[in-house]
């Protein structure tokens, strides 16, 4: 089922899965949310099913409701807008359900992990995912800045299209930093020789060029550091225009080591050819070898058939040592 098949059948706005802060047993509570325009005459599937849509919102949980959330145009299939108008039920000053209820969760202190720093309430005016079109609250989308949507026909809010783009040489044989300042578009392969070093600071842009396959290859030797944040992410896609991106725009990162592999006698001193690119190899005797780090890095619409059984991937990784 699709997203959009699963929205014209079930239309949630959900609070949050009340988490009690003392340190118990995961448990979820289906309490706090709106459903509408998904509840039939009989809400039992078949006559097997243990419970239906109607026992879940309505007896084996409280403070859930059936009233119509006024989303702005939640089934639009190009420009969902799931934000609520002021006069919806899901807020504040129009919701019966204002203060969450927190379950208590059965376990002892032994069987219970510990919950984690970030597994926190945060307080909102509102219920659901997003505050209101006025937003008297200020509370802002909260997508803004870290992932791709279509809201509010924006396009893309995780990448600024002004920065000067450049495009690096496409051989790298020394030491070089890609910055945050810049965006940079791969044309063709972009490879990180054997000895050379690439540091890629965190929120950079990178483009494959769909025209020429773009991609990043650290070759046997090289490295490449790739440190991004969580709210700072690096982000490799294509250069086509929001909107008409898709799969196989470009060829992602392809990383070779030099551990042992199955695919020649890596020991003997033989090499192993990577996919989609054969002027790349890979494999040796060393399963301690290091190609650097990779961390919050997001490939975005790569994978590109060279021919069947011979592709490009988000991420090749072909031989790396541990």
């Amino acid at each position: 089922m699709t997203l959009l098949q699963l929205a014209k059948r079930t239309l949630f706005v959900t609070a949050a899965l009340l988490i009690a802060v003392a340190p118990v047993k995961a448990e979820h509570a289906f309490s706090g949310n709106i459903l509408f325009d998904n509840l039939p005459d009989n809400c039992r599937p078949d006559d097997t099913s243990p419970i239906d849509a109607c026992d879940l919102l309505r007896d084996l949980f409280l403070y859930n409701d059936e009233v119509d959330p006024q989303l702005g145009d939640p089934y639009n299939a190009d420009a969902p807008d799931f934000i609520p108008a002021m006069t919806s039920p899901a807020l504040g000053s129009n919701d019966d359900v204002v203060v969450p209820y927190i379950y208590e969760r059965e376990c002892d202190d032994i069987s219970c992990p510990e919950v984690p720093s970030w597994a926190v309430i945060e307080p909102v005016c509102y219920r659901g995912a997003f505050a209101p079109a006025e937003d008297p609250w200020n509370e802002g989308n909260w997508l803004e800045g870290w992932t791709y949507t279509n809201f509010d026909g924006d396009g893309r809010t995780d990448i600024d299209y002004n920065k000067p783009l450049v495009v690096p040489d496409t051989a790298i044989t020394g030491v070089e930093m890609w910055t945050n300042d810049n965006n940079y578009l791969l044309r063709g392969q972009v490879i990180v020789n054997d000895g050379a070093e690439l540091t890629i600071e965190e929120g950079t842009v990178i483009f494959g060029e769909r025209a020429t396959v773009g991609v990043l290859i650290i070759a046997r030797g090289g490295k490449l550091y790739a440190r991004g944040t969580a709210d700072a992410p690096i982000i490799m896609t294509s250069d086509q225009a929001p909107g008409i991106m898709a799969p196989g725009d470009f060829g992602g990162i392809v990383i070779n080591g030099r551990a042992i592999a199955n695919c020649a006698d890596c020991l003997g001193g033989e090499s192993c050819v990577s996919e989609g690119v054969p002027n790349i190899i890979h494999c040796g005797d060393d399963d301690c070898d290091d190609s650097g780090v990779l961390q919050y890095v997001r490939v975005e619409y790569a994978g590109h058939e060279i021919a069947p059984a011979n592709e490009l991937n988000a991420f090749t990784m072909n031989s790396l040592g541990n």
